[in-house]
């Protein structure tokens, strides 16, 4: 096999180390996760990681729904000492969601985005189909 292949054992244990799930922390097999990924993000083998190969990385980090939930915590905490009306779950549908107007205004409420890193450019270029991702 070449330098930038598995062999058996190897792939046998990171099969193993991503078929459980064990919220147990486990540094062994957080490395084997770990060696994994950079094999996933990594686009020139034996040479590393590009800046863009880690660029890549962080979009799925932040992508996750640990990262997405606590940015719509501290959003809805925002929102809610501006006295703007709750978000409803989904399961309360027969309810009146966010209006355009109030979606407009958190859209454009600088204190709510900006200080937060967000960029509402990011939103408008996903609408238009140029995605801020390179996938």
């Amino acid at each position: 096999t070449g330098e930038d292949t598995l062999n058996k054992r190897e792939y046998l244990l990171l099969r193993e180390a991503f078929h459980h799930r064990d919220a147990r922390p486990c540094p062994e097999l957080d490395r084997m996760r770990g060696a994994a990924l950079w094999h996933k993000y990594d686009r020139r083998g034996p040479k590393g990681l590009t800046r863009e190969d880690y660029r890549d990385f962080v979009a799925d980090l932040c992508a996750g729904d640990t990262h997405v939930d606590h940015v719509m915590r501290v959003l809805e905490q925002h929102r809610e000492s501006k006295n703007r009306p709750r978000l409803i779950p989904d399961a309360m549908c027969g309810e009146q969601g966010l209006s355009e107007e109030d979606f407009l205004s958190d859209l454009l409420d600088q204190d709510l985005l900006g200080p937060r890193g967000l960029e509402k450019r990011d939103l408008l270029m996903g609408f238009s189909g140029d995605s801020p991702q390179r996938r």
